[in-house]
């Protein structure tokens, strides 16, 4: 797995939270293992107001690229953040995969989710 300070993990409006790095993390190692061009630059997590915070404002963004392309995952909402990283890592996903298919015609087989 990728150690946790290889990844930028930012929180904004909460406490770090070691499980949504670990999260992050987790989803980061599996989507390099399937294509180890990948970098994730940068993953926030945003609560909102931590003083009051809203049922489902959790929204998260990932900033990653790939040679010759920067991918951005944004304003991803969730009633909570790890199923907010869920959805937004998906995305990340969803990207490569349209990239893969602009590029090759089908999504490179053997890919791991």
């Amino acid at each position: 797995m990728i150690p946790t300070d290889l990844v930028d993990v930012r929180f904004n409006g909460a406490a770090p939270d070691t499980s949504w790095r670990d999260l992050a993390c987790r989803r980061t190692d599996l989507l390099r293992r399937a294509h180890p061009e990948l970098l994730v630059r940068r993953v926030s997590i945003d609560l909102g107001n931590a003083a009051a915070p809203r049922p489902g404002h959790c929204t998260v963004r990932i900033d990653a690229t790939v040679p010759g392309h920067e991918l951005t995952v944004s304003r991803v909402r969730a009633e909570d953040p790890l199923s907010a990283l869920d959805r937004a890592f998906d995305g990340v996903q969803q990207q490569i995969d349209e990239l893969e298919i602009e590029r090759f015609g089908q999504v490179r087989p053997g890919r791991v989710r």
